[in-house]
């Protein structure tokens, strides 16, 4: 769940996000979520069965919504080497699960797609994890990256059930977009703060 850069400040850097970048994805995370579980339809898919296509095409579609916003971000970018490697991971998760919905069975998709959340929960909790010392900020993004990490092994964990937990993966989009939007707004007011407090300096 990665999202673009802008220049970090003093003492508090942030983890390759801008918080309005961040409301934009959690905003697009939030209707791909409502249009996926819409094209569910509530229907009952076996897990040894192939995904309904629209479905899978949906679920191939969620990853770039990550890609797109870290690209945006990385000519600014203090550390574009962890939005390289997130933004190869979403396009190496896009092929996969556009591979498993085409050629393979649905337990396939869950799987790949448990692997993609599990490896882009873990970056986002590290670069988070790195931005701020007292965590305090990027609390949000911890949060949402250690739960991504724990959906991932969940997701590919059901690929063995013999009825396919599909609409878990529209209830994770949301959840994800909810902890944006509140890193967004804990971040915009830390920033307020810090430079209330610049200004303060310069003036006295």
């Amino acid at each position: 769940m990665s999202v673009p850069p802008v220049a970090p400040m003093p003492r508090r850097a942030r983890p390759g996000f801008h918080p309005n970048v961040a409301v934009t994805r959690a905003a697009a995370a939030v209707l791909w979520a409502i249009v996926y579980l819409l094209t569910l339809h509530g229907q009952r898919v076996l897990s040894t069965s192939d995904i309904p296509l629209l479905a899978g095409l949906l679920l191939a579609a969620y990853p770039v919504i990550d890609a797109v916003a870290s690209i945006s971000g990385l000519r600014l970018a203090p550390d574009r080497a962890q939005l390289r490697a997130g933004v190869v991971i979403d396009g190496l998760a896009v092929i996969g699960l556009l591979i498993a919905t085409l050629g393979l069975r649905t337990e396939s998709v869950l799987i790949v797609f448990g692997a993609w959340a599990f490896a882009s929960g873990l970056l986002q909790l590290t670069r988070a994890w790195r931005a701020d010392r007292s965590r305090r900020v990027q609390l949000p993004l911890i949060i949402s990256g250690g739960i991504s990490a724990i959906a991932g092994i969940f997701f590919a964990a059901t690929a063995a059930q013999h009825v396919a937990q599909l609409s878990t993966l529209g209830g994770y989009a949301v959840l994800g977009a909810v902890f944006f939007v509140g890193w967004s707004l804990i971040d915009r007011r830390a920033r307020g703060r810090a430079d209330a407090v610049v200004a303060h300096v310069h003036a006295s």
